[in-house]
Formats: C-alpha cells, sequence, structure tokens
C-alpha cells in the first residue's frame, strides 16, 4: 500500500502532475497485478497506468478504483476545493472525521500542497467549461469500478464520464459515502474482488 502522504512527500510542490510523476515511480516499481485506488489515487493511477502503457514491455494491472475523478470533475457540484481554500487544519480534520475518515497526521502543517492541488483542479474543470471539450475516448483499461451514490467529494457525473472515458466493463454500487473502508457489507465484496482480481 502506497498512502497519498508518501507520493505526496516526494514532490515539491502540489501540481497534479508531478504528483502523477511520482504515482507513476510507485507503479513502476511495483509493478503489481492489482492496482487499488480511491479518491486523488484514481486520477494518479490512471495517469500512471495510461503512460507506462506506451512502453512496450509494460503490462497493464487490472484496476480496482473506488470513488475519484479524472474529467468532468464539477467543482459547482462538489464545492470541497474551493472551501479548502480557507479551511483550517482543524476544520478539515473535523469534516474528514464527520464523513467517516481519518486524518492522516502527515498533513499536519503540509495541507498547503493540497490547497495547491484543488487550485489545479478548479482551474481544470473551468478550462473544461469553457472550452466545453467533448467526449474523448481513451483505449479501454482492466477498471472495476465500486461507485457511492452518496459520496459527498465525488459527484456521480465524475464517475459516469471515467466508465465513458475508458468504457469501464463492470462497476458495482455501494452507499459507503466517501470512504469505503467503513462500510462492513463492501469490506466483504472487496475481499473476494481482490481474490477475483488479484
Amino acid at each position: 500500500m502506497v498512502p497519498l502522504s508518501e507520493v505526496v512527500a516526494s514532490c515539491s510542490s502540489g501540481h497534479p502532475l508531478e504528483w502523477a510523476k511520482a504515482a507513476r515511480k510507485h507503479v513502476a516499481d511495483l509493478q503489481p497485478r492489482l492496482l487499488i485506488a480511491h479518491d486523488v489515487g484514481v486520477l494518479l493511477a490512471l495517469l500512471s497506468v495510461l503512460k507506462l502503457r506506451k512502453q512496450p514491455d509494460y503490462k497493464v494491472p487490472r484496476l480496482l478504483l473506488f470513488n475519484g475523478a479524472f474529467r468532468g470533475f464539477d467543482v459547482f457540484q462538489a464545492t470541497h476545493p474551493w472551501r479548502f481554500q480557507f479551511a483550517t487544519e482543524a476544520r478539515v480534520r473535523a469534516e474528514a472525521e464527520r464523513a467517516g475518515g481519518e486524518f492522516d497526521p502527515w498533513w499536519n502543517g503540509r495541507l498547503g500542497r493540497m490547497r495547491t492541488f484543488y487550485r489545479y483542479a478548479i482551474l481544470a474543470n473551468l478550462k473544461e467549461k469553457l472550452l466545453r471539450s467533448g467526449e474523448k475516448r481513451f483505449s479501454a483499461l482492466p477498471i472495476t469500478l465500486i461507485r457511492s451514490a452518496n459520496d459527498p467529494y465525488i459527484p456521480a457525473s465524475s464517475l459516469d464520464q471515467l466508465e465513458r472515458d475508458f468504457q469501464v466493463a463492470h462497476s458495482e454500487r455501494f452507499d459507503y459515502g466517501h470512504f469505503p473502508y467503513t462500510a462492513v457489507g463492501l469490506q466483504r465484496r472487496v475481499r473476494a474482488l481482490i481474490g477475483e482480481l488479484g
């Protein structure tokens, strides 16, 4: 398991492409048969695989993805990137815990990098809206998507876009909010999927 903090620790900024480059190094070094990602990790995993699969000897892993976005992340539906720009560390911690998550202590004093990341997310979405970028198909990837309909941070439209972009053949729905490890029934299903996919 590679936590987001470990990826970001090797970066000097909050630029998504720098984070993706660091994540790509982990993926290339580990060469997993199954790549599991959630939230920001979904973007980093997909960018990593898209870049690595251009190498002739690279074997694309199966991907088990939980709620995350690649394109079409609407910052007017999911407003936390805006809120995050002004949120104190205590407020971020409290919101994560209210949503069923835990605050990684590594982020103490380092939330500026996440603010920068979210500023890029805001700009990317505004650019998509202004240019009205239409459908863009990528080559299909072996993705299993576990969607949550009641996620307060990832709009369903982002997941729909991801399914279209990568021609996702298999997706399942669970109401786990944002943090998938908090749902007991989902934990059993994920263990079964890891057995099937790994």
